[in-house]
């Protein structure tokens, strides 16, 4: 290696000469080699002149012209008569267009694996030092790093998830109270329709305001009950509703009359308790003989039952549908006898009067108090025919 030498006016004065043995060039580079890691010399025509493995010292990076090759041969350089070519052209290509230090990636030729190589020229020399590397070794730490990074990004994701869960679950727990209890009204279960108090924020005051609701209708719907006890369903629909308003309207209805015989006489052989249970129980079953076909409970008057058929709603056919009723109560008495008969209980008789006719059917009463009810002669001429069968012994069909 030469270096000038300069007075003390700058002037060039001399030139210092330094030696090196090649093989304390080739120690230096051996000392960054590894099993994974090799690292060679190369002059300035591309040949190795040092390297590890012997197959490749004093090979061409890439083919050499037949000058340089007839060069070489004459200064017995290398003591061989050709040097072969390791056909790494993308290196040698680099090494050559790169001035100082680069990296170039090759195929080595042996195996096809692909090195990574790093390589640098020796300050004023023609020589480059190459380090070479499989691109797997050079990228593994890159892959370990993605690795942990990907690691990572699954724990987080996880873990994301996992709290994105639970909490979802605190949240949509009051939701799905909500939607139970909704169902629990839904299926009229108002006693289990409630939800419990939760944490103050705005589910809570939705809660209030969904108990509120749950006690409002169950409310209405005990008051509904109590109410369906006191008229007929009919009425009670009809009023719910708004179709009954304070006044009447003409129909053509069949009444319905029954009334029990000699009751006050047999009201003194019964327990005041006796006389309530036994008009229940016998009233019980006139509404079951009634009801499937379709008539009105207009009233309950001590021992006597009045029926309308025709009111509130329309109804075809209102004499025979009486007269089936009739006939269904009077089979419904005879069972209900065997039972008292049984008990050793009294017998009863009763008498039944129908009649058709035009009435006036509404409310009748005042804006605080009213009942729906039918005003006609209808009305009276079913009670006198009630009454006259008093007269008449019972005919068996």
């Amino acid at each position: 290696m030469l270096a000038p030498v300069h007075g003390a006016d700058g002037v060039v004065v001399g030139v210092a000469a330094m030696k090196m043995r090649g093989r304390a060039i080739t120690s230096i580079v051996d000392v960054i080699r590894n099993e994974e890691r090799s690292s060679f010399l190369v002059d300035g025509d591309g040949v190795i002149i040092h390297h590890p493995n012997e197959h490749w010292l004093y090979h061409s990076l890439m083919p050499l012209s037949p000058s340089l090759q007839q060069q070489i041969a004459d200064e017995k350089r290398f003591g061989i008569p050709h040097v072969d070519s390791l056909a790494l052209n993308d290196l040698a290509n680099c090494i050559r267009s790169v001035k100082g230090k680069g990296y170039a990636a090759y195929p080595v030729p042996s195996d096809g694996v692909e090195n990574i190589a790093g390589f640098s020229t020796i300050g004023q020399h023609d020589w480059t030092v190459v380090v070479s590397e499989d691109k797997r070794v050079f990228a593994r730490p890159l892959q370990h790093l993605y690795s942990k990074a990907l690691e990572s990004a699954i724990i987080v994701g996880i873990l994301s998830i996992a709290l994105g869960l639970l909490f979802a679950q605190i949240f949509l727990r009051p939701i799905r109270s909500l939607c139970d209890s909704a169902n629990a009204v839904a299926f009229g279960n108002y006693t289990t329709a409630k939800v419990d108090a939760l944490a103050e924020d705005e589910l809570q005051t939705l809660v209030g305001i969904f108990n509120c609701m749950v006690n409002g209708i169950q409310a209405r719907e005990r008051e509904r009950a109590i109410f369906g006890r006191m008229v007929s369903p009919e009425v009670r629909e009809k009023l719910l509703s708004g179709q009954l308003a304070l006044g009447g309207e003409n129909r053509r209805v069949s009444v319905l009359f029954s009334d029990i015989r000699n009751f006050s006489t047999l009201s003194e052989q019964l327990t005041p308790q006796e006389v309530v249970t036994m008009p229940n129980e016998y009233m019980t079953e006139l509404a079951n003989a009634v009801r499937p076909w379709s008539g009105y409970i207009n009233n309950f008057i001590g021992d006597a039952i009045v029926v309308v058929f025709g009111a509130p709603g329309s109804l075809p056919n209102i004499e025979w549908s009486a007269v089936g009723a009739a006939l269904e109560m009077r089979a419904r008495l005879e069972v209900f006898n065997q039972r008292r008969t049984a008990r050793g209980d009294p017998l009863l008789n009763t008498g039944i009067g129908i009649s058709t006719g035009d009435v006036v059917a509404g409310q009748l009463g005042s804006l605080e108090r009213f009942l729906y009810t039918v005003i006609g002669d209808a009305v009276n001429v079913a009670a006198r025919l009630e009454a006259m069968t008093k007269r008449y012994q019972a005919i068996r069909f």
